[in-house]
């Protein structure tokens, strides 16, 4: 952890980025097929940065996941709101948002402390923080009933395939209708958008 502190400070120290952002829905973090995980935004105390974690194999601990900071992805970040958040008591990572084969997952990251590398950073995946959004069934079971999309649900209201999260957000906040799904979360609004564009 210290190493990493240093780094940061070094780059907070050489570089400092003022930046004016309109306010975007967050993004989620894009997973390949081999679990890496590309952050394009993450915010620890005022500063922000972006980097890749690949998963390790953590011969230890056989049964968890477990994922290292590609020190050569390390960069300061130029977008500034809704980034996936690093506590700086600790270095956990809170990824609200994970998006691997068209589902989309929430989920936090423990700090890890690899006693056969102690020179860089690895984090483990908090198995009970572990949520799965579908954005299909979240369609079928809040829209389907009065919509149809990209060959989604049954109603009669009108075709809402390629809808943005802005449009569907909007939607909610304008039909009245439609309030009832306020409660929907961000990345529940996100897999929704991901499951009706072809």
């Amino acid at each position: 952890m210290k190493r990493l502190s240093l780094i940061l400070g070094l780059i907070i120290g050489i570089t400092t980025y003022t930046l004016m952002v309109n306010n975007v829905m967050a993004q989620c973090v894009k997973v390949d097929s081999s679990l890496s995980m590309d952050v394009q935004c993450s915010q620890l105390g005022t500063e922000n940065y972006e980097f890749s974690l690949d998963l390790f194999e953590n011969t230890q601990d056989i049964g968890g996941l477990y994922w290292q900071l590609d020190f050569s992805s390390l960069e300061v970040g130029t977008q500034t709101e809704d980034c996936v958040q690093i506590d700086p008591t600790d270095f956990s990572i809170y990824i609200e948002c994970a998006e691997l084969q068209g589902t989309h997952y929430e989920f936090n990251l423990q700090p890890y402390i690899n006693p056969n590398d102690t020179a860089n950073l690895f984090w483990q995946l908090d198995m009970t923080t572990l949520i799965a959004r579908s954005g299909s069934q979240l369609f079928i079971d809040n829209c389907g009933s009065c919509h149809t999309a990209n060959g989604l649900g049954s109603g009669d209201h009108g075709d809402r395939t390629s809808r943005t999260t802005s449009q569907i957000k909007a939607a909610i906040a304008s039909i009245i209708p439609m309030r009832r799904l306020s409660s929907l979360s961000d990345p529940e609004i996100m897999a929704i958008s991901d499951a009706i564009t072809p």
